[in-house]
């Protein structure tokens, strides 16, 4: 769960920022574009949200499909566990603050989504037993969907309902105009999904309720979306007939549903904002109209590949101190599946699991990144790349439960190490004479780590190098 709560800060910090735009440019973009258009580019920013991508750029990460010289099958066997008493646990249990962090987003959203869902439920029920069915002939002249009509329990008209629509109007006289004012309102919301796109927001404004922006979203949406629906009712009125949609507007004028719901009602100063939008010239050009689609496309499509590319390269987020158990030893066999040209060199890859490389050796946010880090589910073997020994086992916050192993000297007369970080568990103690392809422990989520994956180093003299030297063919 602290995994997925991480993960998710990058598009909620990308979507956050797309709105800051949309409304930094709004006193622009209300002169040129619709008010449909302001409607519906709300949703970018939610859907940047929603939308975990992850964009690599060349050379910001590498998937090993061919040209690994030491590979194994991870179904091989290899060796016995090395001889020596049985390997002590790591007790590390400590309170784990992303873990918590993680706990109190989800209680809190769930709490929410919870009381919405019951707040209208309850309030439809009163709707429902504070009005009676009618019938309502001139509804089948604005939609051929089946819509049930009852009247009372409202002081505004309002549809009300996702897979069965319900169309409550208030109990009070409305002429034929009226009630064809209020009829093509209300469809038009019914033929748009309006509802669909309130629920979504409200169920976005439960989800990440810790920002505000999607509170600041799902409000100016809703005025976005009756301003939208005025235009479009009126688009093909005469000016005469557009006064009465705004009497009708002015006879109507209630009190606010409980969302998500559509209601043709509202008061105040954005009544008068609606008497404006209404009266002004309501024909976009078909160029305004493209550039309009131009602009949303673009700005949803940077707000993503940004997102993309900081998702793929985002810096640890937190760390976890788990309680670190031994694993039992998996047998793998390095003889097995290798070609020609895999034997060539005497170091195995360290996790047979995985040949994805999430993170390279080099500079990296700023900083020396001192090895490769392999993205592999929490569990996979974590094996000996060589013959040789365990120099130190222990845990951090940094690195969280981690090894080092001495593999002897090189030709040069470099003393050769591995380091293994980020581990759930370990199946050696330190002094461990180890085998090559031995499991050493597995793959985990421990220490500063956005996800589960095996931080690997190869040191020669304690100076890290280039681990990938060792295992790029190089023709691959």
């Amino acid at each position: 769960m602290k995994e997925l709560f991480f993960r998710m800060l990058i598009p909620v910090g990308a979507g956050t920022a797309l709105a800051a735009a949309l409304a930094l440019l709004r006193p622009l973009t209300r002169r040129r574009f619709s008010p449909g258009w302001h409607y519906y580019t709300w949703l970018a920013p939610l859907a940047a949200m929603l939308i975990p991508l992850q964009i690599r750029l060349p050379g910001q990460a590498l998937s090993l499909e061919r040209g690994i010289r030491t590979v194994f099958s991870p179904a091989a066997a290899v060796g016995e566990p090395a001889a020596g008493a049985p390997p002590a646990a790591l007790s590390l249990s400590r309170w784990d603050p992303g873990e918590a962090a993680a706990g109190i987003w989800l209680g809190i959203a769930a709490a929410l989504l919870l009381g919405n869902l019951v707040r209208y439920g309850l309030w439809r029920r009163r709707l429902v037993k504070g009005s009676r069915p009618v019938d309502c002939p001139r509804l089948g002249r604005f939609t051929r969907r089946r819509v049930a009509v009852r009247r009372g329990g409202t002081s505004s008209p309002m549809l009300v309902g996702l897979i069965r629509p319900v169309l409550f109007l208030p109990d009070v006289p409305l002429t034929d105009a009226q009630l064809d004012h209020v009829l093509a309102h209300e469809t038009v919301h019914l033929r748009r999904g309006d509802l669909w796109i309130k629920w979504f927001a409200m169920l976005m404004r439960c989800l990440y309720w810790f920002d505000p922006a999607v509170w600041l979203i799902g409000r100016q949406m809703e005025r976005d979306c009756e301003l939208s629906c005025d235009r479009a009712v009126v688009a093909d009125m005469e000016p005469e007939q557009i006064r009465g949609y705004l009497d009708t507007l002015l006879t109507l004028a209630a009190g606010r549903p409980v969302s998500p719901a559509a209601a043709m009602g509202s008061g105040g100063r954005f009544l008068k904002k609606r008497f404006r939008q209404a009266l002004k010239e309501r024909r976009t050009g078909r160029i305004t109209g493209w550039l309009s689609l131009a602009a949303a496309a673009v700005l949803l499509a940077g707000t993503l590949t940004v997102s993309g590319v900081l998702a793929a390269e985002s810096p640890a987020a937190g760390f976890t101190l788990p309680t670190v158990l031994p694993v039992p030893e998996i047998p793998h066999d390095p003889a097995a599946d290798l070609s020609p040209v895999q034997q060539r060199t005497s170091f195995l890859w360290p996790c047979p699991d995985s040949l994805r490389i999430s993170a390279l050796f080099g500079d990296r946010w700023g900083r020396r990144h001192t090895g490769v880090d392999l993205a592999a589910p929490v569990g996979s073997p974590a094996v000996a790349i060589a013959d040789g020994r365990v120099l130190e086992t222990g845990a951090d916050e940094t690195w969280g439960v981690y090894l080092l192993t001495d593999h002897g000297v090189d030709e040069e007369g470099r003393e050769v190490t591995a380091f293994y970080a980020h581990l759930d568990g370990l199946n050696v103690s330190r002094g461990d004479p180890v085998r090559a392809g031995q499991t050493l422990g597995v793959t985990g989520l421990t220490g500063n780590v956005t996800g589960p994956c095996l931080h690997f180093e190869i040191r020669q003299d304690g100076h890290p190098v280039d681990p990938m030297q060792f295992y790029i063919s190089a023709e691959g």
